[in-house]
């Protein structure tokens, strides 16, 4: 008797199991369904999420203050070659120079070394010196606003 009490009960846990993955594969499909499709990115948008580098937002930069749009800035490599041909050093400068600059001579390369350091310099107080310029904008216009209201009371 022992021995069908415990085939029961084996046919009860069977009953549940199956109802169970029911559920569970039918959520599993649902979700198959529900995944977005995964679409390559336009060229049009640029290289992708996240936070730019800081080639690009120097970039961004130098565009947004640009006062003159015939020539546009873009970042060129600066490099140095040694006697045999290969590359000894390399350094990231903003320009206008339509090419990559290749230089032969530690004393051609160390001036625009130099110059990519200091024009890097430069634009980090241009940033900076621009976002003082709108919060003070801001802030002479909130007063502005503020001074009127009271006068026209």
């Amino acid at each position: 008797m022992e021995n069908n009490t415990c085939d029961i009960i084996e046919i009860v846990n069977e009953a549940t199991i199956p109802e169970q993955n029911p559920l569970a594969a039918s959520s599993s499909s649902e979700d198959e369904e529900k995944a977005p499709p995964n679409y390559e990115r336009s060229p049009s948008r640029g290289p992708g999420p996240g936070r730019p580098t800081k080639d690009s937002a120097l970039l961004r930069d130098a565009k947004s203050g640009e006062a003159d749009g015939d020539d546009t800035f873009a970042i060129r490599e600066v490099a140095l070659f040694s006697g045999n041909g290969s590359v000894r050093k390399k350094a990231k400068l903003l320009t206008k120079h339509d090419k990559d600059i290749k230089c032969f001579a530690i004393k051609h390369y160390a001036p625009l070394k130099f110059i990519a350091e200091e024009k890097v310099k430069a634009f980090g107080k241009i940033k900076e010196q621009r976002h003082k310029l709108k919060v003070l904008n801001y802030m002479e216009q909130n007063v502005l606003a503020n001074l009127q209201e009271i006068q026209n009371f």
